[in-house]
């Protein structure tokens, strides 16, 4: 007996905002659109992007600026030469209005998966929408990782996938929400987003974003950590359909 097996996933469809284009596996085929609330009833896989965004503070001797251009441009690949005292990161606090996690801290930008659009697309979209970044300061905006895990809450169990971007942005940028969605938005230092995200303040997913921020730029210790390699694994679960 031969038996098909069709894995289902989906990512927000425009133009209903609100709801989810759902596919064969690898998004190959477009099977059809469930409202995005339902369908943790259904054990879809749901994607989405997610973009930290954070602004390095220049060392500076008598006001001067004492920043390289060697050292600006290596900041780009690595944190390891910088104090984490000068990285600051953007957090934003979702509208009240919102029916999810009202009036709780979230990555500067994030949202599902649009369909039609890659990932990186997403991301772009993301941050002229809801933090009004504009096109001129997207160009450091790099894909960093992908997070995968499994989300239980009072609707239902799912599968999740998250596309994590970093974005350095300038010490005098100050996003402004463009849709609405986002009520105000916070600049933090990293000890204190180590200490919000274990907070009931935080987003849950958005929290995990951080610290895999955290982790990427040795801004926690593994080593200090007891339990680093259980949360990684818990950021990372393999899907048996993956």
């Amino acid at each position: 007996m031969v038996t098909t097996q069709f894995i289902i996933c989906c990512a927000a469809s425009e133009p209903l905002a609100h709801d989810y284009g759902v596919y064969a596996h690898n998004r190959g085929k477009t099977l059809f659109c469930i409202e995005r609330s339902a369908s943790a009833l259904l054990g879809i896989t749901r994607y989405g992007c997610h973009i930290n965004g954070f602004v390095v503070l220049p060392e500076t001797v008598n006001g001067i600026d004492q920043i390289s251009t060697h050292e600006k441009l290596q900041l780009k690949d690595s944190f390891g030469q910088i104090d984490a005292s000068r990285v600051m990161m953007w957090l934003g606090v979702r509208s009240s209005s919102k029916p999810t996690w009202p009036g709780m801290l979230d990555n500067m930008a994030a949202g599902g998966l649009t369909f039609g659009l890659d990932p990186m697309e997403c991301a772009r979209k993301e941050c002229q929408e809801e933090a009004s970044v504009p096109e001129a300061l997207l160009g450091p905006l790099t894909p960093v990782s992908r997070l995968s895990y499994i989300f239980e809450d009072d609707r239902g169990v799912c599968p999740q996938v998250e596309y994590c971007f970093d974005l350095e942005l300038p010490c005098d940028f100050v996003p402004v929400s463009a849709d609405g969605e986002v009520d105000s938005f916070r600049l933090v230092s990293i000890s204190q987003v180590k200490e919000l995200i274990l907070s009931e303040q935080f987003k849950a997913n958005s929290a995990m974003v951080v610290l895999d921020f955290l982790y990427r730029h040795k801004f926690i210790d593994p080593e200090s950590d007891p339990l680093h390699k259980d949360i990684i694994s818990l950021m990372h679960v393999k899907f048996d359909f993956d």
